[in-house]
């Protein structure tokens, strides 16, 4: 009991010096106290060893980014480029802090206005110090986009970063999406990914296995915020989310517009870890956090299947936004498959002409954009950017099937040759439109010029077929009188 006590006291005598030792107060008493105890990292290491073992709270900054939800495009790029410059800022300051940054737009925002400024995130971004994530373009809706846009936002997510700083991201980050397919898995994996986080919807806190109907798996974990803050209770998350292995992930930040962890922040995370008998607090990097919980997974749960539903009144609001997304996922197909086709007959492919629409396009679907809960002004840009790429994905549609038509050998004589094209596997019945021309005047009207506004008593009929088809209608003349032609 004695012997408790006194190491209680010799702890406590041990850090109130300590706390001396960090206000740098007397440097004389520095000197007395290096010589009676040892040197002070021997000191903090004591100090320390009281601490639970195994207890390890695991501290990211982080700053989420809402693409165009209370604002519109052009403050979203400045956004962007302000929340990095303050990320930096920190990291020349604090040589141990951490962020970790997902969606590739973010730091394309940057390279557009400040490169500068970009060429001091791609140092971090070396260092591993600012930490790659996401690996898609934006953090998009995953309900309402197609698998193939899906897929796109992932390769132009990746193919960026790996041209831009040599890397890819090999964490799936989510955090505020209204739901998770159940194929997220796979695609995870197949972009190089073999971690998620996320927040909502959430079956189980903490760390557990995701399984794809494929039998794709990923170690997922999810807690109750993206934002968090740096507090003396930071502990008590241990027993919320890891009571059993002791290892919890801690993202700390203001989003948006707050540019990640403050300065109050940092600094509490320095000084908790140095408080006797508290866990260990740490900047680190989110895929540390992961591999070292890849290996505590015995008797933690797994999850099949998708992960659903919040908000549900997205799925109906701003119809425009989610008209204009189909519309221009099946035109980008259709132009896509059609020039591909006339690659292989030596025409050039529009690649740069895609890449950029598909950059649109998965923009557009951010999970405050083609859900429709952002502010009218936003929706109304977003409708405008949809209408635009699908003016240019018709032209290369229309310009690639065009020329293929082209190419077509038709018997000659009167007539006008139709071409449908069918983009399905497998043969099918199916309605076409189309504009069909005739070498004969066909049954119609006969109206008045342009600025004949009193015209209108003038118009007649060019044929008698004209009146028999009106008769045909009222019931006075028999089917078999009409002949088509």
């Amino acid at each position: 009991m004695l012997r408790a006590k006194s190491l209680e006291l010799r702890a406590s005598a041990i850090q109130a010096i300590y706390n001396i030792i960090q206000m740098r107060k007397n440097c004389f008493l520095l000197i007395i106290i290096v010589s009676l105890f040892g040197p002070i990292t021997l000191i903090k290491s004591q100090i320390k060893r009281d601490s639970p073992v195994g207890d390890s709270i695991h501290v990211i900054g982080h700053a989420h980014m809402d693409m165009n939800w209370l604002w519109t495009y052009s403050e979203t790029m400045q956004m962007c480029n302000d929340n990095l410059r303050q990320v930096v800022a920190f990291m020349e300051e604090y040589p141990d802090y951490t962020m970790l940054q997902s969606q590739a737009s973010v730091y394309n925002f940057v390279e557009m206005v400040d490169p500068p400024l970009f060429e001091k995130v791609k140092k971090y971004v070396s260092e591993g110090r600012l930490e790659l994530a996401g690996g898609m373009w934006t953090e998009g809706d995953m309900n309402m986009s197609s698998g193939e846009a899906i897929a796109r936002s992932f390769l132009l997510g990746q193919l960026y970063f790996l041209s831009r700083f040599g890397r890819t991201a090999n964490i799936g980050w989510l955090p505020d999406n209204f739901g998770h397919i159940s194929q997220m898995p796979q695609i995870l994996k197949l972009a190089g990914c073999d971690y998620f986080y996320f927040h909502r919807c959430k079956p189980f806190l903490g760390t557990f296995w995701w399984i794809a109907p494929d039998s794709s798996k990923v170690l997922c974990y999810a807690n109750d915020t993206y934002n968090g803050d740096i507090t003396d209770n930071l502990k008590n998350e241990i027993d919320r989310f890891s009571p059993d292995k002791r290892r919890i992930l801690q993202i700390t930040g203001v989003g948006d517009h707050g540019g990640g962890p403050t300065r109050e922040n940092i600094e509490k995370v320095h000084q908790l870890d140095k408080i006797p008998g508290y866990p260990s607090v740490k900047f680190t990097t989110a895929d540390n956090y992961f591999r070292m919980a890849s290996k505590e997974m015995d008797g933690r749960p797994t999850h099949l299947g998708e992960m659903q539903f919040i908000f549900e009144g997205c799925y109906t609001t701003v119809a425009d936004i989610k008209a204009g997304n189909r519309n221009n996922e099946n035109m980008l197909f259709a132009g896509e498959f059609l020039n591909t086709l006339r690659w292989l007959n030596d025409d050039e492919y529009p690649a740069e002409s895609f890449h950029d629409l598909w950059t649109t396009v998965t923009f557009n679907q951010f999970h405050d954009i083609l859900p429709g809960s952002a502010i009218y002004e936003a929706n109304r840009e977003a409708v405008a950017r949809h209408m635009e790429v699908l003016r240019k994905a018709a032209e290369l549609r229309n310009n690639a099937f065009r020329r293929m038509a082209d190419e077509i050998k038709f018997t000659y004589g009167i007539g006008q040759p139709v071409v449908a094209f069918n983009f399905q596997p497998v043969s099918r019945n199916a309605i076409i439109e189309a504009n069909v021309f005739s070498n004969e005047e066909p049954v119609s009207a006969k109206l008045s010029g342009w600025g004949d506004y009193y015209g209108s008593k003038n118009i007649i009929r060019l044929t008698k077929a004209m009146e028999m088809w009106h008769q045909f209608l009222s019931g006075m003349l028999p089917v078999k009188h009409i002949r088509h032609r």
